[in-house]
């Protein structure tokens, strides 16, 4: 099963009648192809999808980007990011996603560590 197939499967669980939606807008938005979702967008669309499924409530948008970072095991993916650029990006969308699902003391310390 594709990464774009995970994140689906998530979004029409998640928000049946709008998820699927709400994730083709939003990888739209950001630039990425259905069939080129890889493990280093994860952190990207977690954020996107947060964000965008804010208007449900915060532990909607909490357990959407959680799910979604699930599909690769951002934290793992993260640490063993080599460039330091990158690797600043991903912690910086993941403290994004901790933001808007109201988890601030997680998403504070994901800032510092960024």
């Amino acid at each position: 099963m594709s990464l774009y197939s995970k994140i689906l499967k998530i979004m029409e669980e998640e928000l049946p009648d709008i998820g699927p939606y709400i994730l083709k807008k939003q990888l739209k938005d950001l630039g990425i192809e259905k069939e080129g979702v890889k493990a280093g967008d994860i952190p990207r669309i977690s954020r996107a999808l947060s964000e965008a499924s804010l208007m449900f409530g915060k532990e909607k948008a909490k357990k959407v980007a959680k799910k979604v970072e699930r599909v690769v095991k951002v934290k793992k993916l993260i640490e063993t990011e080599k460039n330091p650029g990158k690797k600043m990006d991903m912690l910086m969308e993941m403290a994004k996603s901790r933001y808007f699902g109201g988890e601030w003391k997680e998403s504070m310390k994901l800032f510092e560590d960024g």
